[in-house]
């Protein structure tokens, strides 16, 4: 059975650390887009540019913990410890501390697992190697051992600019009327959804507004250890393609755009080709290849918004693996569509 808890605000806290990752990225905002009021979309648009404009980040050396367009290491180190529900609370700061305080604690009962960077460490790990067999350049191993042997002024300094952020994005969200969302993702309205995208979930739902997101509806739950299924939604959509389902029926409209795209490449195809074989991480898709790690990444994303490969964590790694059955399923819409 559901349980549906509504936050009752946007997680402040992640939504800057994205505007910061986007400031040093470079990465660029965007008010169009498919099933959204487009008044408050380009109204969000222009706060939260505002917002990017004016953004520094006091300490030149956190670049490093920002320059990632996808999961940072600020991202990875305020975002993975703490329940999304407890993000906002007063003490999350502290909490934060008191959890990456346990790192240079060998002794720690129990084994702590950081599922973004999936670290996992105790007794009988060994914390340091964990780390230098993430896939990750070089220099980020050496930043994020930095950060866990002394966290705190690395927490202190990225929450510095953090609350700045925060205090204008709490202005923009004071613009809005959330209540018609609110109401509408109740225990009938939410199991349909997830009914319509094919998850099958019973427990615990988070639905929560976001503003940085606000083209997006977004529905996230870790398969590992089934954690709270959470549902984000932004402030643009329309809530009448959410209740005609025009979101999910895109979905499949968008793979195969997608898919098309990567027949074409031939270096995608080869790895598909690898993935055929045998599971494989970035850096040894990189090896076979003769690419760079960057260049596999690009792939992957590729090959992921196609449908065609899925990620999974083993040990301390993210392999990736051949959908044959999402692939087959874009092929069979493809033969009733022509047929």
């Amino acid at each position: 059975m559901l349980k549906i808890h509504h936050l009752k605000t946007p997680l402040y806290t992640i939504e800057a650390l994205d505007l910061l990752q986007k400031k040093v990225n470079d990465q660029k905002l965007s008010s169009e887009g498919a099933h959204i009021d487009q008044n408050i979309a380009t109204m969000i648009y222009d706060d939260l540019s505002a917002i990017l404009s004016k953004i520094e980040v006091q300490d030149p050396s956190l670049y490093r913990f920002f320059k990632n367009t996808k999961a940072s290491l600020a991202s990875c180190l305020i975002n993975s410890f703490i329940p999304t529900e407890k993000i906002e609370q007063k003490s999350f700061k502290d909490d934060l501390l008191k959890k990456l305080s346990g790192f240079n604690d060998m002794r720690c009962e129990s084994v702590e697992i950081v599922r973004r960077l999936n670290i996992v460490f105790g007794d009988e790990k060994n914390l340091l190697q964990e780390i230098l067999n993430l896939d990750l350049e070089d220099h980020d191993k050496v930043t994020l051992i930095k950060a866990l042997e002394d966290p705190k002024p690395y927490i202190d300094a990225i929450f510095a600019d953090i609350e700045k952020i925060k205090r204008d994005l709490t202005k923009i969200y004071a613009k809005f009327d959330d209540s018609d969302f609110i109401d509408y993702f109740d225990e009938s309205h939410t199991q349909a959804i997830l009914d319509e995208v094919n998850v099958k979930y019973d427990g615990d739902v988070y639905v929560m507004p976001s503003i940085t997101n606000f083209r997006s509806l977004m529905i996230t739950i870790d398969d590992e250890d089934r954690s709270p299924l959470e549902i984000i939604f932004g402030l643009a959509i329309d809530l009448n393609a959410i209740e005609n389902f025009s979101f999910f029926k895109d979905d499949i409209e968008q793979r195969l755009a997608a898919f098309i795209k990567v027949i074409n490449d031939p270096s995608k195809l080869k790895i598909i080709e690898l993935l055929k074989e045998k599971k494989m991480y970035g850096a040894q898709l990189a090896k076979s290849l003769g690419l760079k790690t960057s260049t596999i990444s690009y792939h992957i994303d590729s090959l992921m918004n196609a449908g065609l490969i899925k990620a999974k964590r083993i040990d301390n790694r993210i392999y990736y693996e051949y959908d044959k059955e999402h692939a087959l399923g874009i092929i069979e819409y493809l033969k009733k569509k022509f047929s």
